[in-house]
Formats: structure tokens, sequence, C-alpha cells
């Protein structure tokens, strides 16, 4: 019996997984003076990818009935995205297609990624790969944090030099610690990576039943995962997970998923991985106490992308003032630190950032295309009857409601990590039916 090798597409799909990981550390320490090249490197070999899947003329699958919303809204998207091209309040055309891409590129994975399994084996297979491949990149920070703070593998991303930055610290008089990036250029890329192999592991543990003679290696990720998490020093991901954890578990019950013995189980898991994580590190835990006490207000915080998306309501143009032009990039491309183009209207959140760049129409399609895919990650994972699949619906379920406001469009390894885990969404409900038509 022959098999069929990988197509060529998919693999360069793998590639690119890969590069969004290792990106920041080859812009860091080995070619820092071409941060631009191998910034977009990523970019190249996807749409490589994009036409050898078109190449290939597969046929469509089943998974296509799921989408079809989602396809609506994306059409309407790369319409008025493409007008936005033009946009008179933009001060580059450069800069308008670099915001196209970033709009706009990765959205295909989640149409081309179900047909990256060919079953239900297959899949548990490759994401369990990817999840021991990533773990030296997540445990990277614990390292980190046992150097000291001016230690090149601190550093950050510098774009007016080829020298690193000095790294963020954590405020503590007492205790001069780094707060780490990992592989990433910055903590966002870092603290995005590590929430969504989190999703990841507790998804192949969850599968599992959370039995750990079959979940050995998830469960070491989610272990090093949540250590990391401290030494960032970042709020955003340990409360994303307190606040979305409650939908996770609310599709796992309703797929039958948390039976008594499972839940002792995970009980059991949980108190064995807390005792690991205080053990290894207790420092970066007290770093993080402190950056929480002595920080701004963390309610103010969370409800900031409401707050600043309200007051940018009666700011921001009708059309906006043009794709990209709240990106980092923008300083870069324009070769000025004075923002003249924004008038003086600046906001951190991306909810007030979208509507600042495209409008109102803009903002109306990108959230709508968000709000969509949580609904269907929630509808989906309480009918599928596969362990594997109710589990991991449900983490992906949380990401995306922890992602309706955190940065995707501005943030490449948030893009990729949420249109990829769109695909991963359908690939699972394509299998299953798919499943149930061959038993039938």
């Amino acid at each position: 019996m022959t098999s069929m090798a990988t197509p060529t597409w998919q693999k360069l799909i793998w590639v690119v997984m890969f590069m969004v990981v290792c990106e920041g550390a080859v812009r860091k320490w080995i070619f820092p003076g071409l941060q631009a090249e191998v910034y977009f490197a990523k970019d190249v070999v996807l749409i490589f990818a994009y036409v050898g899947f078109i190449s290939s003329h597969l046929s469509p699958g089943v998974h296509l009935r799921a989408t079809a919303g989602l396809r609506v809204l994306l059409l309407c998207s790369l319409i008025y995205f493409s007008i936005q091209l033009i946009n008179p309040n933009s001060p580059s055309l450069i800069l308008s297609i670099v915001g196209f891409k970033n709009y706009l590129l990765y959205t295909p994975l989640a149409f081309i990624v179900p047909y990256m399994f060919s079953s239900s084996e297959d899949l548990q297979r490759k994401l369990r790969i990817y999840a021991i491949v990533m773990l030296p990149f997540a445990g990277l920070g614990l390292v980190q944090f046992s150097f000291d703070p001016n230690h090149w593998i601190n550093g950050y991303l510098s774009h007016d030099s080829e020298e690193l930055r000095i790294a963020s610290m954590f405020g503590s008089a007492a205790m001069e610690k780094a707060r780490t990036t990992g592989t990433f250029s910055y903590i966002g890329g870092y603290t995005t990576f590590l929430s969504v192999m989190f999703c990841l592991g507790a998804g192949l543990c969850a599968g599992e039943r959370w039995r750990i003679s079959a979940s050995r290696w998830p469960l070491a990720l989610v272990v090093i995962v949540i250590a990391a998490m401290f030494t960032t020093g970042s709020r955003g991901p340990i409360y994303g997970l307190m606040l979305t954890s409650p939908l996770a578990l609310y599709i796992w019950a309703s797929s039958g998923l948390m039976t008594a013995q499972s839940i002792l189980q995970m009980g059991l898991a949980c108190v064995a991985m807390y005792m690991i994580i205080a053990a290894i590190v207790p420092d970066a835990i007290e770093a993080y106490q402190f950056r929480t006490e002595h920080s701004d207000d963390p309610v103010e915080r969370v409800f900031s992308p409401f707050t600043e998306l309200y007051e940018m309501a009666g700011q921001a143009p009708l059309l906006g003032t043009g794709m990209a032009s709240t990106n980092a990039a923008a300083i870069t491309i324009m070769g000025t630190q004075d923002w003249w183009w924004l008038n003086g209207i600046f906001a951190e959140a991306e909810t007030a950032r979208v509507l600042q760049e495209t409008g109102v129409v803009g903002f109306v399609l990108v959230y709508a295309a968000r709000i969509w895919l949580l609904v269907r990650a929630i509808t989906l994972g309480v009918q599928f009857k596969t362990p594997l699949y109710a589990a991991m619906s449900g983490l992906i379920a949380a990401f995306f409601a922890q992602y309706l406001v955190v940065i995707v469009i501005n943030n490449p390894t948030g893009g990729i990590y949420y249109w990829f885990a769109a695909g991963l969404l359908f690939a699972m409900y394509r299998l299953e039916v798919q499943g149930r038509t061959q038993r039938a």
C-alpha cells in the first residue's frame, strides 16, 4: 500500500507556523540589519503556499457549508479594503499596502487548513508533534528570566540600530528582573504565543480526558507555558484565561467531556501543575505579583478596548486615516517620529485603532467576522462527538473570546494563529461529518 506524499503547499504552511515563532530571534540575534526582509519572509512563503493550494485543484470540502457567513463577510472585507488602498487620508500608498496585508493575508488559512488533515488520527498526531516542537520555544522565557536584564538574551528589538534595546523591567527595586520575550521581538508576540500554546496543550489533555499516561507532553507544555507567562509580567494572558475558561468548560460539559472521572483527573492534574509551577518559578511569581499590585488599574485595563473605542467614535474620520496608519511600521515607512497623519489622536486598543484606520464600515466588517467565528466555535463545539474535537473547540472558542478585543491585525503572531485556529475548527467539522457519512 503506497502512501501519498505531503503536498508542498502543506509543508509551506507548517514552515510558516515555525517561522512565526523563530522570526523575532532571527531579527534580534542573527540578522538585525535585515529586519524588514526577515519580517516579510513568512508572508512570501505563505503566498507560495496559497498558490500551491490553488494549483492543486482540490475538490470542495464539506466544511464549506459551515463557512458561508464568514465567506460573505470576508468577500465584503476584500472589496472594502481594496477601496481603502486609495483612501485620501492615508499618508502613503506603501503603508496602505502593508495594512491590506495585515487585514487580509492570513484569512485564507480558515479555508485552506481544513485540507491539511486526512483523519482524526492525522490531526491529533500533527498537533502533538507541533506541541512537542514548541516546548523549548515556550520555555525560553524561563531561561531568560534567570539572566541579568542587561544580558544580550534579554534584549528587545530596536528599529533605530542593530543594537538591542534594554529589556523592560518588572519595576521592583529589590528584584532586578527583565520581562521576557522568548524568541519574539516584543512581549506581545510572546504572550500571544503562550496563550495559543496553552490552548493547544490543554485541548490535547482534555481530548484524552486528562489521563496522565496519554498526556505527558501536552501537560508538560501547559506547565511550561503557565510558568513562562509569569516571567513576561503581562497580565493579559493570565486574566484572559481566567475570564474565558468558563466558556471552554461549558462546551466541554455540553459535549459530554466533563464526566466525574475526567473532572477528578483534571483536578489532580491542576494540583500537580500548581505545585510544579510554584516550585520552578517562585521568583517570577513574586515579581509578577509585585507588578500587578503596582501597575495601572486592572479593571480600567480590561475595559480600555471599549472606553477607547467610545472616545475614538467621535474623532475618527469617516473613511479612517488609512490601513496601517497606526502600525509601528508607519514610522519606518514615513521616515518620521511625528505621526502627523493621526492629527494627535492615539489609541492603544485594537478596537479603537481599527475604527481609526478604516472607519465605521471597516470596523463593522472586522468585528462581525470575529463575532461570527466565536459563535460558530461555540455552536460546533457543543455538537462535536469526538472528544478531541470538543476539547479543542472549547479552547478555540475561549481564544476567540479573548481576541475579540486583543490585537490580531497589528500582531502577525496573533493574526496567523487566529486564522489557523479558525481553519482547525473547520477541519474538525469536516472530519467529523466525513466520519458520520462513512459510518452511515
